[in-house]
């Protein structure tokens, strides 16, 4: 047997090489062909909603974060602020939001950190994005969507419409000043047409300048009050809509309000494809806004200002520290409240840094919650009122960028077709590397036999 094993030796040897050479053959090409490569989307994520499930979920009610400068007269570090601990109801404030999304050591006050921090910021401030930021041709085709504005002296109404084979969804701004400033939202669609409908508004209610004594970043119960600017009672000019370009070409609409004294105003940007405004990635499914406070009146040089809004709606509010666009890659460093009924989803959400002076600043933002119930046809109808509050520091000119918007059909229906088609071409790629395969082997096997014939 040994020398049979001797003589063979050649073709035992030639045998195992080649069975080797098959099978590392048959992995490499396999492994390339499930390899969806740079041009292949990944599988979508669920259904961004703002359920217990969703991803990024915070329960917290607060979500002020650490600002090397939110003070001129105050050095301390965030860790040295008294009364972080002494908070009232619905104002519990959360971690930094840039160190939960990015995993920042909670030691800061370095000198090196401070120069990251203030680098991160200006970043967030020029809106710099996430790492998937490739919006292809085909997308913008697919989830392009069309504007109609219609507009009166103390109205404007945005409605944004999609429409792809049997579904179609829709969602309507309404930007009035009539009665008090405010921000109507409505979504709907063709699926689930037995749900209701998803809405809330938005209310802008006050700007506040504030002592902040205990030195947290956000007005509460205890700092003082120095004076206080009425939204609701304020006289608003009338409103004005233009036509504009994006940095990128595409067509924007521009709507601006504000109040007399032009202390105050909001201007909103709404585009039916994705377009970049003012370095900044706006999709389809949203409208951007500047919140803008100039030359406020201010009687110290101590203080800080507090915008206040009131979010009402009676669906489901979830405070979420991963928005929608984060989860896209199209943003960084935002912060979102999501309203959510059955499977319609809307979100509003801010970037956590504000342009004051032309510096970024971290913006500090608490908010509270109350439910009221009414009685309606013989039913209880319960709305939810969330006060939101915006912390900023002082400043001449004072800018900061909010978006609100809708998970819509469209992005949602664009991922699905783009993994039925990646798993179309993976299946046609491992059919043909399969066969490969086969050929080989069979080459291989004749091989075989043409030399052991031979030798």
């Amino acid at each position: 047997m040994v020398k049979n094993m001797k003589n063979n030796s050649p073709k035992i040897l030639f045998t195992l090489l080649s069975a080797i050479l098959i099978i590392s053959s048959s992995n490499i090409i396999i492994a390339h062909a499930q390899d969806p490569g740079p041009g292949m989307p990944n599988p979508p994520d669920s259904p961004y909603s703002g359920s217990e499930d969703a991803p990024g979920k915070d329960d917290s009610n607060a979500n002020p974060s650490q600002d090397d400068n939110s003070n001129a007269d105050n050095d301390q570090s965030p860790e040295d602020k008294p009364g972080e601990d002494n908070q009232d109801e619905g104002q519990h404030p959360s971690e930094d939001p840039q160190q939960e999304k990015e995993g920042a050591d909670n030691s800061q006050g370095s000198e090196s950190d401070d120069k990251g921090q203030n680098q991160q910021k200006e970043q967030n401030q020029n809106g710099q994005m996430g790492q998937d930021t490739t919006i292809t041709e085909k997308q913008q085709r697919y989830e392009k969507r069309v504007l109609t504005i219609t507009q009166s002296m103390n109205q404007t109404r945005i409605r944004s419409t999609w429409e792809q084979d049997n579904d179609q969804d829709n969602f309507d701004i309404l930007i009035d000043t009539e009665e008090k400033p405010r921000i109507h939202f409505e979504y709907y669609n063709n699926n689930n047409s037995n749900e209701n409908n998803l809405s809330y508004q938005l209310v802008f209610k006050d700007i506040r300048e504030f002592e902040d004594i205990n030195n947290n970043g956000f007005y509460d119960d205890d700092d003082t009050l120095i004076s206080i600017y009425s939204l609701e009672n304020a006289s608003f000019q009338s409103m004005n809509h233009e036509n504009m370009t994006s940095d990128d070409g595409k067509n924007i609409s521009a709507i601006s309000i504000g109040t007399l004294d032009n202390m105050f105003r909001v201007r909103f940007y709404a585009t039916e494809s994705y377009a970049y405004i003012q370095n900044s990635l706006c999709t389809p499914s949203e409208v951007k806004m500047d919140f803008i406070i100039d030359n406020y009146l201010y009687q110290r040089n101590s203080t800080r200002l507090s915008l206040t809004l009131e979010l009402q709606t009676k669906s489901e509010i979830d405070l979420d520290a991963v928005t929608f666009d984060e989860l896209k890659g199209y943003a960084t460093n935002e912060s979102q409240y999501t309203v959510s009924t059955g499977t319609k989803s809307g979100f509003f959400s801010w970037i956590d840094t504000v342009d004051v002076d032309n510096h970024p600043k971290q913006v500090y933002s608490t908010s509270s919650s109350e439910k009221k119930q009414f009685l309606k046809d013989d039913e209880i109808d319960v709305t939810t009122t969330n006060t939101i509050s915006f912390s900023y520091p002082q400043g001449e000119n004072i800018i900061h960028d909010p978006k609100i918007g809708i998970i819509s059909l469209s992005s949602e229906s664009y991922a699905a077709s783009e993994l039925a088609e990646s798993i179309a071409i993976l299946k046609i790629t491992s059919m043909y590397s399969y066969l490969i395969v086969c050929m080989i082997a069979a080459i291989l096997f004749i091989g075989i036999i043409y030399y052991r014939k031979k030798v």
